[in-house]
Order: structure tokens, then sequence, then C-alpha cells
């Protein structure tokens, strides 16, 4: 479990894993549990801690989506908002195409005849707490959420599902990512510009098609394939 290395190197010994249901992440609960690591304290949540001592190890799978996606709207969603099931999902789909990018609260308002502002924040807060998103900070403060189930091609959420994959934090500042595990702190981006600006402490990571990219700025470079095939990055 080469993802385990890098956590326990961290200094972190409590691990969350995220799923929007426990069956999800139940299998790799009971590999960790069986892996003979000692001082392990594991447990399992539909969202994250954002607490710097634990490590929020999102357990991404595609087991029962259908099922699961149509439960957890009904019994977030519609139980505590009372929409109609068809809107719920129709709302769904609207978010999971967003991507990384903000939520504009009144057009999605507009676009689904929800009523009120207040309202709809309501439902993207009844969302956001399902598990089928998780939250992404970023310092503009706007609201931006990366779906749980995620079968596009966008460069950049990839990255994101992945680092969180590897138990990381993330926040998007600027066009970078501050990734964070216990003591270790990453920036990753896209070009060296970017990362150069970010003036972070700790690694610097590049996802760039072109590897190896010449830099001088000890910045470590990976294809996106390569990237997303890493279990390990430090």
């Amino acid at each position: 479990m080469e993802r385990m290395k890098t956590i326990l190197k961290s200094g972190v010994r409590s691990i969350n894993l995220v799923a929007p249901d426990s069956r999800c992440s139940e299998e790799f609960r009971r590999r960790l549990a069986e892996s003979g690591i000692r001082g392990l304290k594991i447990e399992q949540s539909a969202i994250a801690r954002g607490d710097g001592t634990w490590c929020d190890l999102v357990v991404f799978t595609g087991r029962d989506r259908d099922l699961l996606l149509s439960h957890l709207i009904l019994s977030h969603v519609i139980m505590s908002t009372a929409l109609a099931g068809r809107t719920a999902r129709e709302i769904y789909d609207d978010l999971a195409s967003s991507g990384i990018r903000p939520i504009h609260l009144k057009p999605l308002m507009k676009r689904h005849r929800i009523g009120t502002f207040y309202r709809t924040r309501e439902i993207v807060a009844a969302f956001a707490s399902s598990g089928l998103f998780l939250p992404l900070p970023s310092d503009d403060g706007r609201i931006r959420m990366i779906p749980y189930f995620y079968d596009g091609d966008d460069g950049k959420v990839l990255v994101a599902r992945h680092l969180m994959e590897l138990g990381y934090s993330i926040r998007l500042e600027g066009d970078v990512f501050k990734a964070t595990l216990g003591t270790s702190c990453l920036t990753v981006g896209f070009d060296i510009d970017s990362i150069n600006l970010s003036h972070r402490r700790g690694d610097k990571v590049m996802v760039h098609p072109a590897s190896p990219v010449i830099n001088f700025s000890r910045i470590r470079t990976y294809t996106p394939e390569a990237f997303l095939a890493a279990r390990r990055l430090v």
C-alpha cells in the first residue's frame, strides 16, 4: 500500500476514510486493519474532517453508482428540501458538470426555477453534505465542489481527485493546488510560472503533457498519465 507510506511519513496516524456510504470504503478499512500497522485510528465518514491531525483519505469507487446516487439524493436532499425527484436529479447533474468551476447560485436558481436564493443555497448545502460532492476551498471564497462520481476528462478535476485519493487535503490558490498531509506540503500546478508565483514551502509538482520539462526551480514534473498512476508523490 504505497499511499500508506506517504501518510505514515507525514506523521499522521488518524485516518478518516471518506466516501458517500461506508460500504464504499469498507474493503479498504478492512485491509488497513489487517495490514499490521500499529497505532492507526481509523474512522469512516461521508465528509472530510478538515483537521490537520487527521488524514482525509477519499476512497473513490464506481461500485453501485446508480443505486447510491438515487439513495443519497432521496435521503439527503429530497427528504430535507422537499424537492421533486426529477428536479433534484437535474440539479445534481448540473452541479456535477461544474467540475471545479465556481457554482453561481442565482443562475442555478433560474435554470431550475427553485424560487429563492436562500432556498438554492439550502439545496446546494444539502448536496455538499450528502457525500456526493467534496467541497474545494479556494482563495477567492467561491463555492466549488468536486463530484465523488466522475467520468469526465477535465485534467484539473482528475488531479484534484487523485490528490484526495492519496490522502491530501487540497485548496485552490490561484492556478495551483496547495496540498497538505500532516507535515507534508505540496504545490501542484500546470505551468512553471504559476507554481513559482505561489511562494509556497515544500515540494513543487508540475503536471504537464511534455515530460521532463527543463526548469531551474527544482520542480518535479509528471505527465498527466504518470501523475494519475503515482501512488507516492514525495
